[in-house]
């Protein structure tokens, strides 16, 4: 990613990210040989995809609706991303023989639930 002028993140190696001439960022999140585009503006999305496309072997799956386990809802209005973990933590709790344990204890006062 960085011999196309992309930034990895020091706190996580997967977000890269890169600024655009009109100010807005994208953000093509790396996981093994998954990739997953986030952006604001779709002319770059498309300039990035055809250049990643010259050196990689890539095939577009539309809109993403989970990633890790992870469900992406996209609130259109405000233009925002929410990812929940229900899901996961779901899949985890059952996998250690733990699906009745309530899971509403796990969410923290910091946290935000999506719309």
């Amino acid at each position: 990613m960085q011999s196309i002028e992309f930034s990895r993140s020091d706190e996580e190696h997967c977000l890269n990210s890169k600024d655009t001439f009109d100010g807005s960022t994208i953000y093509p999140l790396l996981y093994i040989d998954n990739m997953l585009l986030i952006w604001q503006n779709v002319s770059e999305l498309v300039d990035l995809w055809w250049e990643l496309n010259l050196n990689l072997a890539m095939k577009d799956l539309g809109l993403a609706q989970h990633i890790l386990r992870m469900k992406i809802t996209q609130h259109k209005t405000i233009q925002e991303l929410y990812l929940s973990q229900a899901d996961y933590i779901r899949h985890t709790m059952e996998s250690f023989n733990m699906q009745d344990f309530p899971t509403s204890s796990l969410k923290g006062d910091h946290m935000k639930s999506a719309p």
